[in-house]
């Protein structure tokens, strides 16, 4: 199924001996895999031969997008560097990048369709005949359809605004109604949030924190920059950074302020701040005045909501002081263009839509929308390409439990922290089946899933690549073929074309890949037709104007080369367009509900003598699949903190009678993990904090026993509730010293 020893034991060398020599002091494991290595050279694999060529193309290991360059050897992609003046991240690229290469050999990678029985006492994947299990696939669609149980029928689109987005809802449509779904990550939930507070279009918030004297930031991690983007230090002329985090993060010890709120209080925080501008900084402020009292359809008005969330009220379950929330809003209100962010820390899972709409009321509050602010509004991709003809997207959440009998979820993008249990509840019983569109047998996608039909590693196939949610433009390229594709794997598209044939129905003439690349071309002549943005061509560094190329195969084929099309225009946003409680005004009872914080906060009587608060950052934190040397580089050098250590303070551990480095069993309602005790007195009593990722079973390393393996989702309740980044856990030694 995976790759052969040879290709793993040389990944494993990499990581042990070119990594390890780039660290002092060099981590004796990482020498002991070299020394190991010198004994047994007939096991590496011979380094490919050729001519040096290169090929631009875009990294589609993350929603930034980055802009690389691909050095290859002979056929053979090789190693992955940045594009110099690439406009979607400045030129840079992150580890993730420049592992790109070894993605195509990851241990995990399946080689053909594989199954499993997860009922069994021996759960393995086992690689089957690849014509039967899609006549299977086709007979069960076709049943779905007869019966007219079409919305029986979803696909979960991890990746979505892609061309092969577009090719789902269609597929979806000829079944008769199936359910496309999305499972929004942090930076997508914090964007639909604000749309929901809008009036007018399809709507993408644009921020730019380089447009900002004043950045106040909700618990993101800004040291690797915003959207692929670096903020630029206060002390070296950037804007001056209040960060609101319950632990001293690596952003929080960099900014200058640290605001160490309590873990769950960043609705009431944010509402006292927009109380401090209303009812005092800005009091005298004309626009302010009318968009605290814009009515809403039930009455009800922002200043009468902000009224119940004065400093005084919060301070109590914030862990702030009335001072700080006051000082704070009034340096916001001086230091204008001021910007508020939200996402809190990504590998945590979405913040939750109340939260992420008070900090947008914060910006709307300090004028941020508009050419002279920070906040730009740009439409949305569903308008930049317009909407398909098939079923309209909704969360995975919304999907009623029980209620599928297939579920294919697209795996293209493996960093994506998904719940596991989630997705196998949608299933109706134990006859439904779920099909990850994946590479790996692992991941968001090959995780849970029953059946992988395996696609294209990154940079094997062309993909297209939307601006992320939350990027300060609008921008579109393609992730370009730089790597021979395997032999074992398909197109997704095409894995589409053999199911819709083996049900019955007619493949459209267009289908399959060609299908696919059709999409892609159309996407490009609407882009042309449009006439806006400029083209950045990473070959010469050159940037041509959209309305110079006059012929819709220019832009089409300056894509196909590793060309980006990104457009400054923003769109203008009038206070008369937005509802500060959203649409019906339904906001201010859900504030209200959240008044003491989130209801996983500490109470007394409440089950749990911790509050549990999951997080991890981009990608590398977030997914199970992460390039080889990655892994094992954050396993042995403690540069990223796996989700097998727990952080607590020497206080809280101590109270618990635990030691740093001891062995802990940490239980939820929802599952439970071994873990080891880490140190981290930044954190408040009676808080822990872990990662989302990465696990040592990752790289195939067994778990520690058969009733710990539930992955940071699962285990915090994310299979019942879209804010899942706190829960209450209880932790006490594991006598067996597994961890």
């Amino acid at each position: 199924m995976t790759l052969d020893l040879t290709r793993r034991s040389l990944l494993k060398f990499m990581g042990g001996a070119v990594v390890g020599s780039v660290l002092s002091p060099l981590p004796w494991k990482l020498l002991d895999d070299a020394a190991i290595w010198t004994q047994n050279w007939s096991w590496i694999a011979r380094p490919p031969r050729g001519p040096v060529s290169h090929m631009f193309t875009t990294c589609q290991l993350c929603p930034v997008g980055c802009g690389m360059r691909a050095r290859l050897i002979g056929a053979s992609f090789v190693s992955a560097w940045p594009v110099v003046g690439d406009p979607a991240a400045a030129g840079t690229l992150c580890p993730l990048g420049l592992a790109a290469a070894q993605m195509r050999y990851h241990p995990s990678r399946v080689r053909g369709v594989a199954r499993r029985a997860r009922a069994a006492a021996d759960p393995a994947w086992r690689i089957v005949d690849a014509d039967a299990t899609t006549g299977e696939l086709g007979q069960r669609l076709a049943a779905c359809r007869s019966r007219g149980a079409g919305d029986s029928i979803a696909i979960v689109d991890l990746r979505p605004g892609r061309a092969m987005s577009r090719l789902y809802r269609e597929f979806l449509a000829r079944q008769g109604g199936g359910i496309y779904a999305t499972a929004p990550d942090a930076w997508q939930a914090s964007a639909a949030a604000f749309a929901g507070m809008a009036t007018v279009g399809a709507l993408a918030p644009a921020p730019d924190p380089a447009r900002a004297r004043t950045v106040l930031n909700f618990g993101a991690p800004l040291t690797a920059g915003w959207r692929g983007r670096d903020i630029v230090p206060h002390a070296a002329g950037g804007p001056r950074l209040i960060q609101v985090d319950p632990a001293a993060t690596i952003t929080a010890a960099r900014a200058d302020r640290w605001l160490p709120a309590r873990p769950g209080s960043e609705a009431p925080v944010a509402l006292a701040l927009a109380h401090v501008l209303v009812f005092e900084a800005l009091a005298a402020d004309a626009r302010v005045n009318a968009l605290a009292d814009l009515p809403h359809e039930n009455g009800s008005t922002l200043r009468t909501v902000l009224a119940d969330f004065a400093p005084e009220r919060v301070a109590a379950n914030s862990g702030l002081t009335p001072a700080q929330l006051r000082d704070t809003a009034r340096e916001l209100a001086a230091g204008r263009p001021a910007l508020v962010l939200g996402v809190g820390d990504a590998g945590g899972g979405p913040l939750g839509s109340e939260e992420e709409a008070a900090i947008w009321n914060l910006n709307l509050l300090l004028g941020a929308v508009g050419p002279d602010g920070a906040l730009g509004v740009r439409p949305a991709d569903t308008a930049l390409f317009d909407e398909p003809a098939g079923p309209a997207a909704r969360s995975l959440s919304d999907i009623p439990d029980g209620s599928l009998d297939v579920l294919l979820v697209d795996g293209s993008f493996p960093g994506v922290p998904v719940s596991a249990e989630q997705l196998r509840r949608k299933l109706r019983g134990p006859d439904g089946l779920l099909v990850a569109l994946s590479p790996y047998a692992g991941g968001a996608a090959g995780t849970p899933a029953d059946l992988i039909l395996p696609v294209f590693a990154p940079g094997e196939w062309v993909e297209d690549v939307p601006a992320p949610a939350l990027a300060a433009r609008s921008s579109y390229s393609w992730a370009t073929a730089v790597a021979v594709p395997a032999p074992f794997a398909l197109h997704p598209a095409e894995w589409l074309a053999q199911l819709e044939a083996a049900s019955g129905l007619v493949v459209p003439p267009e289908g399959g890949k060609s299908g696919h690349e059709a999409e892609l071309k159309r996407r490009a002549g609407v882009l042309q037709s449009r006439g806006s943005g400029q083209v950045f061509d990473p070959a010469d560094g050159n940037t041509t104007d959209v309305a110079a190329m006059s012929d819709p195969d220019l832009l089409a084929g300056a894509l196909a080369r590793g060309a980006r099309w990104s457009d400054k225009a923003t769109l203008t946003l009038a206070d008369r367009d937005v509802r500060p409680l959203g649409q019906g005004g339904g906001l201010a009872a859900r504030w209200r509900s959240l008044a003491g914080g989130r209801a996983d906060a500490a109470k007394p009587g409440a089950t749990g003598s911790l509050l549990l608060m999951a997080g991890g950052g981009l990608a590398p934190a977030a997914g199970a699949i992460t390039a080889p040397v990655l892994n094992k580089l954050y396993r042995e050098s403690g540069l990223q903190p796996g989700s097998r250590q727990l952080a607590v303070s020497a206080t809280t551990a101590r109270a618990l009678g635990l030691a740093e480095g001891k062995s802990a069993l940490l239980t939820t309602a929802h599952g439970r993990r071994r873990v080891k005790v880490r140190f981290d007195n930044s954190l408040p009593p009676d808080v822990a904090r872990i990662a989302a990722g990465p696990d040592p079973a990752d790289m195939g390393d067994p778990a520690a026993s058969a009733d710990d393996r539930t992955d940071i989702p699962d285990l915090c309740g994310a299979a019942e509730r879209p804010v899942w980044r706190l829960v209450r856990a209880d932790l006490q030694e594991a006598h067996d010293g597994n961890a």
